[in-house]
C-alpha cells in the first residue's frame, strides 16, 4: 500500500491532488489543519507498491531534476558536481540500494507513526507494511480501536458490517467513515430541534443534574436565544435550592421551587410564556422504588415532557442497565453522559446506548458553565472514540 502526505489551502485542494497522483479510490486516514503548511494537510493511501523512486524524492526537498541516485547527494550543487565527474548516461531508474531502501522505509514509517499517534493518541506504534486494500487496513484498524475501547463485541460487529457496505465506495477520514458506520447502531437526539417545552433532568445522585441544567439553560437563553425558566424539585440535599437559584441570577432567569405537585402545577402556570422550563429533580437510587414512585408523582402535572436520563459516562455498564431499568416508567426519552473528560474510555457508554436504543443527546466535559456542553453527533461519538488508549499495531 502507498501512505502519502499532502498539503493544500482547503482539504477538497488536497484531496485533489491525492487524488490525480493516486487515483479516485485513494482513502483520507487522517486531515487536520497546519496553519505553517498554508493550511490542510492530508494523509492518504491508495492500493499498489510503494514507488521508491517517487517515496525518496518525496521524503526531502527535491535536490536534482535527474538523480543519478537516489540519498547519494542531497544538494543541488553535489549533484551537478558528480554529473561532471562521470560520463555514464543518466540511469533514470534508480537503483535499489541498501540506502534507498532505507530512506523509503524511514518516510513510511514516520508516516504510518504520525497517522497512529494523531488518530489514536497512543505512543507511536509499529506497522508492518500491509498486503491489503486501505478499506480492509481500515476496517482492522477501526477494530482495534473499538476493541480497545470496550464496546460489547456485539455492537463492534454492527458498526463493522457497516464500515464494509461504506468504505469501499466513500471516501474521508477514519473519524468521518466511522461517524458513518455509527450510523443506525448508536441512536442521537436532537432536542434542540424537536421537543416538548418541558425538559426535566433525572439520575441518580451525584452524577451532575444540576450544573448540566444550568449549562442548558445558558445555552438556550444565550446563544440560541429563547425564553428559558427554571424549577427545582430538589427539596432534600443541602444547598440544592440555592446552587440553581444563583445560576439563575447569573442568567438573569426566573426560578420557582416547588414541594408538592400542587405547587409544581402552579409553578408551570407562572412560567406558561417561556420557550423552555429546565425542571432540576433530587438524586433517587434507581434501586429505592418509594423514591422513584414519590418522584414520578411530583412530575404528574407535567404530562408533556423530555426526561433526560444523566448518567456518568465513568459508570459500568451494569449500573448504567441498573440506573435505565428503574427510571424507566417516567418514561426517559433521551440520555445525557456527564463526565466525559474523566475517562478515554467510551465504550461501555456507547454498548448502552446501543442496546437500550435510547437517544444520546449531549456529553458533559467539565464543569465550566457553559462551555463544557457538548451537543451529540455521529462524528462527535467517532472523534471520542478515536481516543482510545493503548492501542497497539502488529
Amino acid at each position: 500500500m502507498i501512505v502519502r502526505r499532502y498539503f493544500g489551502q482547503t482539504e477538497e485542494e488536497a484531496l485533489q491532488k491525492a487524488r490525480q497522483e493516486l487515483g479516485p479510490d485513494c482513502v483520507v486516514f487522517l486531515s487536520k489543519k497546519r496553519p505553517e503548511k498554508g493550511g490542510i494537510e492530508l494523509i492518504v493511501a491508495a492500493e499498489g507498491e510503494p514507488d521508491l523512486f517517487e517515496e525518496g524524492r518525496r521524503s526531502k526537498p527535491a535536490a536534482s531534476a535527474e538523480p543519478t541516485e537516489i540519498a547519494a547527494e542531497t544538494s543541488p550543487k553535489a549533484s551537478r558536481r558528480k554529473l561532471q565527474k562521470t560520463d555514464a548516461p543518466i540511469n533514470r531508474k534508480p537503483s535499489l540500494s541498501s540506502s534507498s531502501s532505507s530512506t523509503t522505509g524511514r518516510w513510511i514509517e514516520t508516516i504510518r507513526r504520525e497517522i497512529a499517534r494523531s488518530a489514536y493518541s497512543a505512543e507511536a506504534p509499529t506497522l508492518s507494511a500491509p498486503r491489503s486494500t486501505p478499506s480492509q487496513w481500515l476496517e482492522r484498524r477501526l477494530e482495534e480501536v473499538l476493541e480497545a475501547q470496550e464496546v460489547a463485541p456485539e455492537v463492534r460487529a454492527q458498526i463493522l458490517e457497516n464500515l464494509r457496505r461504506l468504505a469501499p465506495k466513500g471516501q474521508g477520514s477514519a473519524t468521518a467513515l466511522l461517524a458513518r458506520a455509527l450510523h443506525g447502531v448508536v441512536p442521537v437526539g436532537r432536542p434542540e430541534v424537536q421537543s416538548a417545552p418541558v425538559w426535566v433532568f433525572v439520575g441518580p445522585s451525584g452524577v451532575g443534574k444540576t450544573t448540566t441544567l444550568a449549562k442548558l439553560a445558558a445555552r438556550l437563553s444565550g446563544t440560541l436565544s429563547r425564553r428559558v425558566g427554571l424549577l427545582s424539585l430538589d427539596v432534600y440535599r443541602a444547598g440544592a435550592q440555592e446552587q440553581l437559584a444563583a445560576y439563575a441570577r447569573i442568567l438573569n432567569l426566573p426560578f420557582r421551587v416547588a414541594y408538592s405537585p400542587a405547587e409544581v402545577q402552579k409553578a408551570v402556570e407562572e412560567l406558561s410564556n417561556c420557550d423552555h422550563l429546565l425542571v432540576d429533580t433530587p438524586g433517587c437510587n434507581p434501586r429505592d422504588a418509594e423514591a422513584i414512585l414519590r418522584l414520578r408523582q411530583e412530575l404528574r402535572p407535567l404530562p408533556r415532557r423530555e426526561t433526560f436520563l444523566i448518567l456518568s459516562a465513568t459508570t459500568r455498564l451494569g449500573d448504567l442497565w441498573s440506573a435505565a431499568t428503574g427510571f424507566y416508567d417516567f418514561p426517559v426519552t433521551q440520555l445525557i453522559l456527564t463526565k466525559v473528560d474523566e475517562t478515554a474510555l467510551l465504550g461501555t457508554a456507547v454498548t448502552f446506548v446501543a442496546q437500550s436504543r435510547l437517544p444520546i443527546a449531549y456529553c458533559a466535559t467539565g464543569p465550566e458553565l457553559p462551555d463544557d456542553l457538548e451537543t451529540v453527533s455521529l462524528q462527535y461519538l467517532a472523534h471520542l472514540l478515536l481516543r482510545a488508549p493503548d492501542v497497539r499495531y502488529a
